[in-house]
């Protein structure tokens, strides 16, 4: 008798541990029928498919911003038609407004049938406007002209006046003061007076310049001719004016008339050479008198200091000396 085979079946055994599944991308342990791994997301292989789970996270941020981009889309367009309609309805205002002139027009006063017209106000005042002009050619303008003769007697004012304009000139009297102190004369010290001597010659050809200040007409600031210039001289006398001021002109006194004179002016300090533009030429005078009062050229500056400058002597005069007082 044969007994049929029977196949052998093993009891079910739970997986040892040794043989529990691990995450593919970080070798994490998992638990039987995990789909996805805790640590860093990777679904189990023969779950969900193989790939990271990168890939699953970008798909449902694409669906999301599918979903937000419709959403925008749907309100734009949706904004879009208010904002038409708003135009269309603020368009069609205007149209409206000339319904009120047409009414203001139409008034209706007590006493007078509905629907009918009334004057407007400023036409019924036109015919009362020639009025006026009637009322105004009144006789008035004649009771007018008579009284203008009486007016005749108010010249009897104006004759007091010249009375009183005469003695505002007497009390101006001391006016004419000012054109003397345009003429005053400037005291010199006794010091104010200089040699001037640009080219260095001898001093003992010199005076004293302070006898040409010292108000004596006695007394003068000589220069002892050089007989072989031939009467031509190359000094001068330097007056300090201690301050600006402007000079009109030089009374001048000499010893020795007949001498070649020039004038310089010079504002801020005595220049040292005869050529320097500081020097300003302001006047000259050929053979000069024993007093003569030689007029400046009009400048308009104040000068510091001024300058006789004596360029040749007396005519024939060649020897002995030339000076001013």
């Amino acid at each position: 008798m044969r007994v049929p085979f029977a196949r052998f079946k093993a009891p079910y055994a739970a997986p040892s541990s040794a043989l529990a599944p691990t995450c593919a991308n970080c070798a994490t342990p998992l638990d039987v029928g995990q789909d996805w791994c805790l640590e860093c997301g990777t679904a189990v292989p023969g779950r969900f498919g193989s790939g990271p789970g990168l890939r699953s996270s970008l798909g449902v941020v694409g669906v999301t911003l599918l979903l937000v981009i419709g959403a925008v889309a749907a309100a734009y367009a949706a904004l879009s038609s208010d904002s038409r309609q708003a135009t269309q309805t603020t368009a069609s205002v205007p149209a409206q407004a000339p319904l009120t002139p047409d009414v203001a027009p139409t008034t209706v006063t007590p006493g007078t049938p509905a629907g009918v017209p009334v004057p407007n106000a400023a036409a019924t005042a036109v015919p009362t406007a020639p009025k006026i002009p009637a009322a105004t050619p009144t006789p008035t303008p004649s009771a007018t002209a008579p009284v203008i003769p009486p007016a005749k007697a108010t010249p009897t004012a104006p004759v007091t006046k010249p009375k009183t304009t005469p003695t505002t000139p007497k009390a101006a009297t001391p006016v004419p003061s000012a054109p003397a102190a345009k003429s005053a004369k400037i005291l010199l010290d006794t010091d104010a007076a200089s040699t001037y001597n640009p080219y260095s010659l001898d001093p003992a050809g010199f005076g004293s310049p302070a006898r040409a200040t010292d108000g004596d007409p006695t007394t003068a600031w000589t220069y002892q001719l050089d007989p072989t210039t031939a009467g031509k001289t190359l000094v001068g006398l330097a007056i300090n004016l201690k301050s600006a001021q402007k000079v009109r002109a030089i009374t001048l006194a000499t010893p020795t008339p007949g001498m070649t004179v020039e004038f310089y002016g010079a504002t801020g300090p005595q220049p040292v050479s005869i050529t320097d533009p500081a020097w300003l030429h302001i006047a000259n005078r050929r053979n000069i008198k024993a007093q003569a009062t030689v007029s400046l050229k009009a400048t308009g500056k104040g000068f510091d200091y001024l300058l006789v400058w004596i360029t040749h002597a007396p005519p024939g005069v060649t020897a002995g000396t030339v000076g001013v007082s």
